[in-house]
């Protein structure tokens, strides 16, 4: 759905402005701001996903610190940012962007890890394939 989303914001931005607005500079700011943001989407629905997929095995404290994370790489630098000459709104986007790859990333990497401490799979596990009436140990 997330990448649906990305696909249609991109190529169809100033359509989607334009229906809310019919000043050129505004459907000129919004298509560029959804250009730009749309890669968002697919990186949220990846962190929103893994992070949800902690509780469930039974550690919420990856989560935390991924959003811990994100909320220093996004916030300290935008407002870093802002006050440098030549400032323009794209830089806080593309931080945007930036900030929530990273997360999503951090949360795959966090998932693995965690799924290969709590996976475990029996000796006779061989090529993929579980000897007849093996159990997955927890």
């Amino acid at each position: 759905m997330m990448l649906l989303l990305t696909i249609v914001s991109r190529f169809s931005s100033a359509a989607m402005i334009r229906a809310f607005s019919r000043d050129p500079a505004v459907i000129a700011f919004g298509s560029d701001y959804l250009r730009i943001v749309s890669f968002n989407f697919i990186a949220a629905g990846i962190a929103f996903t893994t992070s949800s997929a902690f509780p469930g095995i039974g550690n919420t404290f990856p989560p935390l610190i991924s959003s811990m994370t994100r909320l220093l790489l996004f916030p300290l630098p935008a407002t870093l940012l802002s006050l440098h000459p030549g400032f323009h709104i794209r830089h806080i986007w593309y931080l945007s962007v930036g900030s929530i790859v990273f997360q999503a990333c951090l949360n795959l990497l966090l998932l693995r890890r965690e799924l290969q401490r709590k996976l475990l799979f029996p000796k006779n596990f061989h090529d993929g394939i579980a000897e007849p009436n093996s159990t997955v140990a927890s």
